[in-house]
């Protein structure tokens, strides 16, 4: 069982170079769209796991997982590496041929790879001139990107996401709920996956910063009324207090507009801030930190309850959602409809970056 949470572990720490990877072959106005397709089969995955394990036993859903797994593993062998990935190790030829594939145009794969090329010597130049090997990790370009995303990773744990993910079962059911513990665990997830897939069209439609904002300020509202409810009837007996249904509501609604951008924008953003040359470690990096951050805020949670109490605690959530909020307008770079080499521009501090696609003068 150890040997295969490991494992397991390894995996999930893996998922981040799927972010950057899908980031890397999109075009500009995809790759949004395309990035969010990741806690879409996430929700997925948890929703099939949940069901397998309500009408199976564990034999029967470990061995529908493992399927799954070899599955995931034959179809990557079958794609090509990325383009940028393939540059950066001095492997032309190869990197023409995945542009080629990728888009079915050799026209296009010719720009694209010319604009990557200058970016790629751009970068070599700046790291022969400064001759040290942990200048890379200096520039602006990697240390703010960094400083945002582990904020805005504190900021979306603070908010209680995660808390209300997994102990949102104990909520329906301090709060009344008579269903069983399981159903009500794929109900959740079902959520999950239908307001994923709704996060998904709106990413294609609104940029990064109202996505947030609107999500953020869903999951205060959910979180500031149920906190006022059970402050007000929390001594009261379950069957006793007005509007019974109100904080299951409230839970449901914090689960769905969650999926609308504070759950998926900082795993998408992982592959679109940081340069080519160090986004797959300091991509890494940040990933870590994320999944410590999500440990740390779901075991401490429990504990933080008996001192402050349910209301305490989602009165806290509210306010934490309202701060990212601020957190987002004052800088969080807008990304949508950018490219990578934009993006990379806008923290080195330069206003005039040419398209990708356009001809080298």
């Amino acid at each position: 069982l150890c040997i295969g949470r490991a494992i397991t572990g390894v995996a999930i720490g893996m998922g981040a170079a799927c972010y950057v990877y899908v980031a890397e072959i999109s075009l500009p106005e995809h790759r949004g769209f395309l990035s969010a397709f990741g806690p879409i089969f996430v929700s997925l995955g948890v929703l099939l796991v949940y069901s397998f394990g309500y009408l199976f036993n564990w034999q029967v859903a470990s061995a529908a997982c493992a399927v799954c797994a070899a599955v995931s593993a034959s179809i990557m062998s079958l794609i090509p590496e990325s383009p940028s990935w393939l540059l950066a190790h001095c492997k032309e030829k190869k990197a023409r041929q995945a542009i080629v594939w990728f888009r079915g145009d050799t026209d296009q794969a010719s720009k694209e790879l010319a604009d990557l090329s200058e970016a790629m010597m751009a970068k070599k130049l700046e790291n022969e001139e400064s001759g040290n090997q942990w200048s890379p990790f200096l520039r602006p370009s990697v240390w703010k990107p960094f400083l945002i995303l582990v904020t805005f990773f504190i900021f979306q744990e603070g908010s209680g996401l995660y808390i209300m993910l997994y102990y949102a079962v104990n909520f329906f059911q301090e709060s009344g709920s008579t269903m069983d513990k399981y159903v009500l665990c794929i109900i959740v997830a079902f959520m999950r996956l239908v307001m994923s897939i709704v996060g998904t069209l709106c990413i294609k439609r609104f940029n990064r910063r109202t996505m947030a904002c609107v999500s953020g300020l869903g999951m205060a509202l959910s979180m500031g009324v149920a906190g006022c409810y059970e402050y007000l009837y929390a001594s009261l007996d379950v069957l006793e207090r007005p509007l019974p249904w109100l904080p299951q509501l409230c839970i449901v609604a914090n689960v769905c507009t969650s999926m609308l951008g504070m759950l998926q924008l900082p795993w998408i953003m992982i592959g679109e801030l940081f340069p080519t040359t160090v986004r797959g470690i300091m991509g890494g990096l940040v990933s870590s930190l994320a999944y410590f951050f999500i440990f740390v805020v779901v075991k401490v949670y429990p504990q933080c309850l008996q001192y402050m109490h349910v209301h305490g605690m989602m009165w806290s959530f509210a306010a934490i959602s309202l701060s990212t909020i601020v957190f987002v307008l004052l800088f969080l770079p807008e990304t949508q409809g950018r490219s990578l080499i934009e993006i990379e521009a806008q923290f080195k501090g330069k206003k005039e970056v040419r398209k990708e696609g356009e001809p080298s003068p």
